[in-house]
């Protein structure tokens, strides 16, 4: 028996791509900006851009390690439209969705038909919007763990290991590892010089892909000599380096090591203390991480059978990462292990759950076409086209609903934060307990330090450290004296002119002299500096 089970011209497939693409990114949610390592990354971009007063804090001006995307921040921020963030997230996401669904067109042997895409799709966006399933769990208490459950299961079906992923609910220079899945995606479809490009520009937005781009990129001209194209691979190969060039110039130029004890105590500072839960694979290989391993063997074995450029260029991959992150543990080199080798698990896992996607979907509907009545074969057929596009369309209304809604809602620190930025003037300099990520660019002011935001250059971070230890004993102070002398030593470092205290957490600042308080809310307190360092010189030098 022949179905014609919805076919589509090339031109209407395209169409339905681009829709399916669109409202995938719309089902994605999106965090309200200035969420977690946008207090990072946009930082040096918003201040080269004239927020506030951010362009006289400390970090703001030290070494940039991603300056194309802070250029691009900051031309955002200049043009006043701060909602194309969340567009250039929207976009990105699309071009995600793009890439995961050519690898799912590779697997996939139904070819030129309405029903693949239609599922395929809405498979990928149910598995990206798992926050629907925490929705359900709300509505109906009785599924118990379930809605927690598969949570875990997507999100270690659609990110990497050690907590690294490349789109995320937010915009940062990670993201942009998009383009990484997209020069798969060129590939499979031989444009080779497309693929090259979208390589290097996530190389450009992130130097952290430096490694991965040079990785994909060897794999491209291996399989390129292997099917006697020499000739194109050279080209290849020298576009690439044309194209990086400038990057790694740059990061080569501006991160070398000051001095070999300097480079190895920087090492030791983010390995260590700063990202272990990245760096140290004792830290963070346990079962989920074992689970990521058995869905990439499995994606590459499905892959083997249906797509030989896609195995090779996803096996010869994952052998990398595999060797270096076997060396790393050997050689215990903290410099290896912020080069992040397992990090290439952040898209080949994607590329692994969109090929199972793939093979599935094609299962599925040779199953449904071998039924013997033709009658519940169409009907089957337009029901699971029917779903499919319904659950597209609420997945994306719901989820464009939920973006905008936290974009526009009170977060817990917006009346201190109002406070300070009705308040802040030049040369204010706030301490800020150090968990306090948000405060820089929720206000436009310059703090002394926080946990999140660090630099990269080894001297740098080094002085990032030592104010974390200076504030961190500030903080941890519970007498008059201890407080000024921690005090007395933050403000050998740095002008600060105001504390900020957690109400409950630190001593009460109010009974010194050495501040006034100047706000008092729910739960922080604001209190001016009364004295200058000067001043404080008084207390004599201390140990």
């Amino acid at each position: 028996m022949k179905i014609n089970y919805g076919n589509l011209s090339p031109q209407l497939e395209i169409a339905f791509t681009i829709i399916a693409c669109l409202l995938f990114a719309g089902a994605y949610v999106q965090w309200p900006l200035f969420s977690s390592n946008q207090n990072s990354y946009f930082l040096k971009g918003l201040a080269d851009a004239g927020f506030g007063y951010l362009s006289s804090d400390r970090l703001a001006n030290q070494t940039d390690h991603i300056p194309v995307f802070s250029g691009l921040v900051s031309l955002i921020h200049r043009l006043g439209i701060n909602w194309a963030f969340y567009l250039l997230h929207g976009c990105l996401a699309s071009l995600y969705a793009w890439s995961l669904f050519a690898f799912v067109k590779h697997t996939n042997s139904v070819r030129s038909s309405f029903i693949a895409p239609a599922i395929a799709f809405a498979i990928l966006t149910f598995f990206h919007a798992s926050w629907m399933v925490d929705r359900l769990g709300d509505l109906v208490p009785g599924l118990g763990q379930l809605p927690s459950m598969f949570r875990s299961l997507t999100e270690n079906s659609t990110s990497g290991m050690a907590g690294q992923y490349i789109l995320g609910p937010y915009l940062q220079p990670s993201a942009f590892g998009v383009f990484l899945l997209a020069s798969i995606a060129f590939f499979l479809n031989k444009r080779e010089y497309l693929a090259a490009v979208c390589a290097v520009l996530a190389a450009t937005m992130h130097p952290t892909y430096i490694l991965h781009a040079a990785v994909l990129t060897t794999a491209y001209l291996l399989i390129l000599v292997v099917e006697k194209r020499a000739r194109k691979a050279v080209f290849v190969a020298v576009l690439t380096l044309a194209l990086v060039l400038p990057t790694v110039t740059y990061v080569t130029t501006f991160f070398g090591a000051t001095d070999s004890a300097t480079l190895s105590n920087a090492q030791n500072i983010l390995v260590e203390q700063r990202i272990p839960h990245h760096a140290k694979v004792l830290v963070w290989f346990n079962l989920a991480e074992l689970f990521q391993s058995c869905l990439i063997v499995v994606g590459l074995l499905f892959a083997r059978r249906r797509c030989g450029r896609l195995f090779f260029v996803l096996t010869f991959c994952f052998l990398v990462s595999v060797v270096l992150t076997i060396a790393q543990i050997l050689s215990d080199n903290q410099g290896l292990a912020l080069l992040f080798p397992w990090r290439t698990s952040a898209w080949i896992i994607p590329v692994a759950t969109a090929v199972i996607t793939g093979i599935l979907t094609a299962k599925v509907i040779h199953w449904v076409t071998a039924l013997k009545s033709e009658r519940i074969t169409r009907l089957v057929i337009r029901s699971a086209i029917a779903i499919s596009i319904a659950f597209l369309v609420v997945a994306a209304s719901l989820g464009v609903h939920r973006t905008v809604a936290s974009a526009h809602a009170i977060r817990s620190y917006d009346a201190v934060a109002s406070f300070v930025r009705s308040h802040s003037q030049p040369n204010q300099v706030y301490l800020v307990p150090v968990h306090l990520e948000w405060f820089r660019l929720e206000t436009g002011t310059p703090i002394f330090v926080d946990n999140k935001t660090h630099p990269y250059r080894d001297n740098e971070v080094i002085d990032w450290y030592e104010r974390m230890e200076l504030t961190r004993a500030f903080y941890q102070s519970m007498d008059t004296l201890s407080i000024r002398i921690a005090f007395d030593r933050i403000r050998r470092k740095s002008p600060v002119t105001h504390v900020v205290v957690v109400r409950g957490e630190t001593p009460n600042l109010r009974e010194m002299d050495d501040f006034k308080l100047v706000y008092e809310g729910d739960k922080y307190l604001i209190l001016r500096v009364e004295k200058t360092v000067e001043q404080s010189d008084s207390l004599g030098s201390h140990p």
